[in-house]
């Protein structure tokens, strides 16, 4: 009997035994499963920032391509403006020209009025200056409306 209750005491110690690692085997497997789907969860988390940062890399491409557009934009409009300025200048200095012929034009003026009252052949010498700084004036001005 002492064998009987020998073999039945390994026997209840075995089951207990088979209890445990059976539970522990229960929490491990659990336990796994849970780090299963955090890892799953992970995996998703993952690759939605996968996508965010292809679609940040994208967005960056497409900024930096506009930004380089504007860059070369500003730069054709800052030509344009130093371009503009400079024919402006021209200009300028074209209408002190039409001036100073203007001035001499009504100087000339003058003396064609103070020669006419002192001789007719004069008054006909000064009329051809006249005419001739008219028409110069006219082509003067004429050149400065046209690059207007």
């Amino acid at each position: 009997m002492d064998t009987q209750h020998n073999l039945t005491g390994q026997l209840q110690a075995a089951k207990a035994s088979a209890v445990r690692t059976a539970r522990v085997a229960a929490e491990n497997y659990e336990q796994a499963m849970t780090a299963q789907t955090e890892l799953e969860k992970s995996k998703e988390e993952l690759s939605r920032s996968v996508e965010s940062l292809e679609t940040a890399r994208t967005e960056n491409r497409e900024l930096t391509m506009k930004m380089k557009e504007l860059e070369r934009e500003v730069a054709f409009r800052q030509e344009q403006e130093r371009s503009h300025q400079e024919l402006l200048k021209q200009m300028s200095r074209e209408l002190e020209i039409a001036l100073d012929q203007n001035e001499s034009l009504s100087s000339a003026s003058r003396q064609l009025l103070e020669a006419e009252s002192r001789s007719g052949e004069a008054v006909a010498e000064l009329q051809g200056q006249l005419t001739d700084a008219n028409q110069q004036l006219e082509q003067q001005t004429i050149k400065v409306v046209d690059l207007e």
